[in-house]
């Protein structure tokens, strides 16, 4: 009973030292600083490849429906033009367009609500008899929106991920050091306290191997 009673009391003692609490903390604390540093740097590689979707499809725009605009726009028809927008807006993340000459308002489709977005102003070309005009402006909206809620949903999953990787590695690194050091030091300290003076003792040994070299 003498005997469990030292040994709880020696785990109790284990787990109350300075050195103990201060190892815990410090290993929770940098784990959960690199956690935090890991999932902010992996959000905003998936924010800059979600922006470079987004790119992607304005530099679309311009290359493949700019063409077709601008022939629509020439010969006034209103009808082609106002189809033409409403298929834009088909595109992912695009929320308004509007063709404009000067100030007046040719056609527009989708709703400019965006909180965050992009936007890009197209000159609208057209050659007619060797002159390349310009007759109007396409403007271009994109949203940002979704992006963003995406990458707070993503936040939660890669911060609860990274954090388990994180602490697992950090628990892996506590009871190795519990192991090869943290023990010893403690049978060392048990061994110090039942010392008496002027009292002989058997040599004290630790519970290991001997290495080849001193550690």
């Amino acid at each position: 009973r003498a005997r469990s009673m030292s040994t709880d009391t020696q785990g109790e003692n284990r787990w109350r030292s300075g050195l103990a609490r201060r190892l815990i903390l410090g290993v929770v604390l940098f784990s959960s600083m690199i956690t935090l540093v890991l999932t902010a740097f992996q959000l905003y590689l998936e924010y800059r490849q979600d922006v470079r979707g987004i790119e992607a499809e304005l530099v679309q725009i311009r290359q493949v429906h700019l063409g077709a605009i601008a022939q629509s726009l020439w010969a006034t028809n209103t009808t082609e033009l106002e189809l033409q927008l409403q298929g834009l807006v088909q595109i992912p993340n695009i929320r308004h367009v509007a063709v404009y000459d000067g100030d007046r308002l040719w056609g527009e489709a989708g709703r400019a609500d965006a909180k965050r977005g992009i936007e890009r102003r197209y000159p609208i070309r057209y050659l007619h008899r060797g002159v390349n005009r310009q007759i109007g402006t396409l403007i271009v909206d994109a949203s940002l929106d979704a992006i963003y809620a995406k990458l707070l949903n993503r936040a939660l999953v890669i911060l609860a991920s990274n954090a388990l990787k994180t602490f697992l590695v950090a628990g892996f690194m506590l009871v190795f050091i519990h192991w090869l050091v943290t023990r010893h030091l403690l049978a060392v300290a048990g061994f110090l306290r039942r010392m008496t003076p002027g009292t002989r003792s058997a040599p004290f040994a630790l519970a290991r191997n001997p290495g080849r070299a001193p550690d």
